[in-house]
């Protein structure tokens, strides 16, 4: 999960209803791991609201020291932290079979 939340923000009013009105059950997740990630100075979600869903959904949370909301325009087009943690986690060295480096394009 990158920049999650389930809770309203400040910055995403526009999505307030839909938050109201979601219903979210963790028992509906089917994952053997989940990782968040979220930016220390995201100006659209607060990282704080982030580590509070990892929090509930009893995963591993990583804050990024990045200032912005993990996009292209904002320079960031990989999440190659999320990428490694991923690959760790299944004790992979990259997602393709085929692929022979590490900078197989992933996220």
């Amino acid at each position: 999960m990158v920049a999650g939340f389930k809770n309203r923000t400040a910055a995403l009013p526009e999505l307030d209803q839909f938050i109201e009105e979601a219903y979210f059950n963790k028992k509906n997740i089917l994952a053997e791991h989940i990782i968040s990630g979220a930016a220390k100075k995201d100006d659209r979600v607060d990282s704080s609201l982030s580590k509070e869903l990892s929090e509930e959904l009893n995963d591993k949370f990583i804050e990024v020291n990045h200032e912005g909301h993990f996009l292209g325009k904002e320079g960031y087009d990989t999440f190659e932290l999320l990428r490694d943690e991923i690959f760790k986690r299944n004790n992979l060295k990259s997602l393709s079979p085929c692929a022979e480096d590490k900078e197989t394009a992933f996220l």
